[in-house]
């Protein structure tokens, strides 16, 4: 009876031991999350003033929110303590112009909730081109936002505009062969789109020049007593400004040391076509 006493003992003790083995490996095995999983925040704020459509909105670049009711917004995606944080709009709602507030900075030890985005109704500015025959003309509002414009008829800016919001129109670029001008490219915006701007095209025509017989020296060729171009050696050569149909035309020339030069058909009115003047030049 002893005996089987002890033998019960023993197998007690081992199973202890056994036990508290198993719980001195698990507690090897398991480690707990730590920081990774702390101080995170949550980037947000509110929406205010949309009437309707879809704002889009973005932070750093690559977590994309859309939004269709006013009220409170939070993005996806948490960051950690530290990192910046810069909230930008992709796309207005049709028909609005939202601007933001506190929208860029550095995580504290907080969530970011006081991004404002205070959407109002935009306008757009725009107006009528005439007189393109070919080539692209390219406009520009407030020295961007541009737009390509290929044929005669209405034209808007893509970007509305806030009431209130300056503009000017210029043009970036005239169509091939066309010299451009606008009537009405600066204002203000009221309550309404802007559709008095006219751009009015007309066609344009190179005076080209034909030299031959330098062999030394350089020479300046003029147009209308201006449009310099210095010239050191036998080419064709075309002066910058472009002219009208109906405008004259008065090319001249300086001779190179020891050459005399003359112009042939320099004197002229623009025809509907690139005119040829020819200086000829001996020693």
């Amino acid at each position: 009876m002893k005996h089987l006493y002890i033998i019960k003992l023993k197998r007690f003790k081992l199973a202890i031991v056994l036990s508290l083995t198993f719980v001195s490996y698990c507690s090897k095995q398991y480690t707990p999350p730590t920081s990774i999983y702390t101080n995170i925040y949550s980037i947000g704020g509110t929406v205010t003033g949309l009437s309707s459509g879809t704002l889009i909105i973005k932070n750093n670049e690559t977590d994309i929110l859309n939004i269709t009711a006013n009220g409170e917004f939070l993005f996806d995606e948490l960051l950690p303590g530290d990192a910046l944080y810069n909230v930008t709009i992709v796309s207005n709602p049709e028909g609005q112009y939202c601007t933001i507030t506190n929208g860029s900075g550095i995580i504290a030890s907080s969530n970011i909730t006081n991004i404002e985005i205070i959407c109002q109704s935009g306008y757009y500015v725009g107006g009528t081109v005439n007189g393109i025959t070919s080539g692209n003309l390219v406009l520009q509002n407030n020295g961007g936002d541009n737009i390509e414009i290929s044929s005669d008829g209405p034209f808007s800016f893509p970007i509305i505009m806030a009431a209130d919001t300056a503009y000017t129109v210029s043009i970036f670029q005239n169509p091939t062969g066309h010299l451009c001008s606008i009537t009405n490219a600066a204002g203000t915006i009221g309550a309404s789109d802007i559709t008095n701007i006219t751009v009015n095209c007309i066609s344009t025509w190179t005076v080209w020049v034909d030299v031959t017989g330098i062999t030394s020296g350089s020479l300046t060729l003029q147009n209308n007593a201006g449009d310099d171009i210095p010239v050191s050696a036998d080419a064709s050569y075309s002066f910058a400004t472009m002219l009208s149909d109906g405008a004259t035309y008065n090319v001249t020339t300086t001779n190179p040391t020891g050459h005399l030069c003359t112009v042939t058909g320099g004197v002229g009115t623009i025809a509907l076509s690139d005119v040829t003047v020819t200086v000829n030049c001996i020693s």
